[in-house]
C-alpha cells in the first residue's frame, strides 16, 4: 500500500537511528511476546481469538487504513454474531486497534503496544514504508502479521509476514498481460510504443522494470517518464513529454493526487493516447474517481478485488457490502476495505484449521491453508479476487489481480481477466 502523491512515504522513512532503535526496542519485546505454548495461548483466552491492527486511522494515508479497518470491524462483528469461531467453541473475534498515523515510528509503537496484550494474529501496518521500517520488529515477536504493502521485499527474509494483495511486480505483468490480450483481439492497433509514468521513488523503479521487461517481449517500445511527487506541482510537462514522444498507450503507477492532476492534464492537452493502463497504486479508489472527474473516463487499474456482486463471492460478503456502503457511503472493493475484511477472515479461517489461538500453530495453518476461490474460505468473507495459497515467502501464488475500468459516473467494471470479468472492456473514448 502507498501513500498519495503529496504525502510521499518517502516523508515518512526513519532515520539509520530510529530503524536501528526499533530492532533494539523489539529484542526486548520478544521476551513477553512470543508465542504461548499452552492450545489457548496468543488470545486472552481460548474463548477469544485477538488480532491486533496497526492501521492508518489518521494522517495522509487514512484514506487507505480507514476503510481497511472498517471492514475489519464488520466482519469480525459479523463472524461473532453468527457464532464465532466454531472450531474453537464458539471463539469470538477481539480486535486490538492502533492508529500508527502514517508514520514508521508511530507503526513501531503501535506494533508493541498490541504485542503487550499477546494477540493471535495481527494486520498492518497500512503501507509499505511503515511495513519495510517494521519488519525486523515483525520477525521478531513471530506473530502472523497480514500485510497489504505493495513492496517487493517485504515478504522475503521473513515468516511471519503473510502478504494479501500482490506485490508491484505481479501487479504490472497483470497488465501487460492484459494489454497483450487487446493488443491480440485488435481492440489495440499498431501499439509500437508506451509512456511508463511512475514517481522516481520506490517501488517506482521496480514499476519501470517490471514494465519494460514485459513491453519489451510484446514488441513495445518503453518510454520511462518519472518524477518526483514532493517536487512536481505541475504535471502538464509530464504530459507533454508522452505527446512528443507519441506514445500510442500509457502505463505506470501513481498516486490518488498525481493521478488527478495527470488526468486533467491530458484532458486539457487535447490529446489523448489509445488506453491507459495503471498498476499499483489507487486509481482504484472512488475518492480519486470523484476528484479526477470525467477526466478519468475508462480509465484502468489493477485493484485489490474484483467487484463484489460478481457470482464468485458469497451471499454473506455480498450482503456485509451492501451494509459496509449503507454505513460509509462507498463500496468495499472501492475504498480498499476488502483488505482488512479478508484479513480477519483469514485469521478466522488458519485459527479454525488450528484449531487453536496459539500464534505459531495459526502460523503454521496459514503456511498449509489453500482454497481456489472466495466462496471455499470456511468463514464467508473472503473478499480478494482467486483463492489462497501461500508459498515460500509467504506470497499467495493463487491470488488473482482484478483490472477495473471506470464508467461514466463513479462505478467500475472488473475487465480482466475473463473468468472474474464483470463487463467488457471500453476503448478510451476520443482517442
Amino acid at each position: 500500500m502507498k501513500l498519495t502523491s503529496t504525502q510521499h512515504p518517502r516523508r515518512f522513512a526513519p532515520s539509520r537511528a530510529s530503524a536501528a532503535a526499533l530492532v533494539v526496542v523489539a529484542a526486548a519485546v520478544v521476551g513477553g511476546c512470543g508465542s504461548s505454548s499452552s492450545s489457548g495461548g496468543g488470545g486472552q483466552s481460548s474463548k477469544e481469538l485477538v488480532i491486533g491492527v496497526a492501521s492508518d486511522l489518521s494522517g495522509p494515508a487514512g484514506a487507505f487504513g480507514a476503510p481497511q479497518t472498517n471492514g475489519a470491524r464488520m466482519v469480525a462483528d459479523a463472524i461473532n454474531a453468527s457464532g464465532g469461531i466454531k472450531e474453537l467453541g464458539g471463539a469470538k473475534i477481539k480486535l486490538i486497534v492502533k492508529d500508527s498515523k502514517s508514520d514508521p515510528v508511530t507503526a513501531g509503537q503501535a506494533i508493541r503496544q498490541i504485542a503487550q496484550q499477546h494477540p493471535s494474529a495481527m494486520f498492518g501496518p497500512t503501507i509499505s514504508a511503515e511495513t519495510v521500517a517494521n519488519k525486523p520488529l515483525i520477525q521478531s515477536l513471530k506473530i502472523p502479521d497480514f500485510s497489504g504493502s505493495i513492496d517487493t521485499s517485504v515478504t522475503q527474509n521473513n515468516k511471519y509476514i503473510f502478504r494479501l494483495i500482490s506485490e508491484i511486480g505481479g501487479q504490472c505483468d497483470q497488465v501487460v498481460s492484459f494489454v497483450d490480450s487487446l493488443m491480440k483481439a485488435g481492440t489495440l492497433k499498431n501499439v509500437k510504443s508506451a509512456g511508463i509514468v511512475t514517481f522516481s521513488n520506490p517501488p517506482g523503479p521496480q514499476t519501470v522494470s517490471a514494465f519494460s521487461k514485459g513491453l519489451q517481449k510484446l514488441g513495445v517500445k518503453p518510454v520511462v517518464v518519472q518524477y518526483d511527487p514532493t517536487q512536481v506541482k505541475d504535471y502538464a510537462p509530464i504530459v507533454s513529454k508522452l505527446r512528443s514522444a507519441n506514445v500510442d498507450i500509457v502505463v505506470g503507477q501513481i498516486f490518488p493526487n498525481d493521478g488527478t492532476q495527470i488526468a486533467q492534464a491530458i484532458d486539457r492537452s487535447g490529446w489523448k493516447p489509445q488506453g491507459t493502463f495503471w498498476a499499483g497504486g489507487a486509481v482504484f479508489l472512488e475518492s480519486f474517481r470523484k476528484t479526477a472527474g470525467n477526466a478519468a473516463d475508462d480509465w484502468t487499474s489493477a485493484a485489490y478485488s474484483a467487484n463484489l456482486d460478481s457470482d464468485q463471492y458469497t451471499p454473506e460478503t455480498q450482503k456485509l457490502a451492501a451494509e459496509y456502503k449503507k454505513k460509509y457511503g462507498g463500496s468495499m472493493e472501492g475504498t480498499g476495505a476488502t483488505i482488512g475484511a479478508s484479513a480477519v477472515t483469514l485469521a478466522a479461517d488458519a485459527a479454525a484449521a488450528a484449531k487453536s489461538t496459539d500464534p505459531a500453530k495459526i502460523t503454521e495453518a496459514l503456511r498449509k491453508l489453500t482454497f481456489s476461490a472466495p466462496k471455499d474460505s470456511a468463514y464467508p468473507y473472503y473478499m480478494l479476487t482467486g483463492g489462497l495459497k501461500y508459498d515460500q515467502n509467504q506470497d499467495n501464488s493463487a491470488l488473482v489481480v482484478p483490472v477495473i475500468q471506470w464508467n461514466a459516473g463513479t462505478s467500475f467494471n472488473t475487465v480482466y481477466p475473463s473468468d472474474v470479468a464483470t463487463g467488457k472492456y471500453a476503448p478510451l473514448s476520443g482517442s
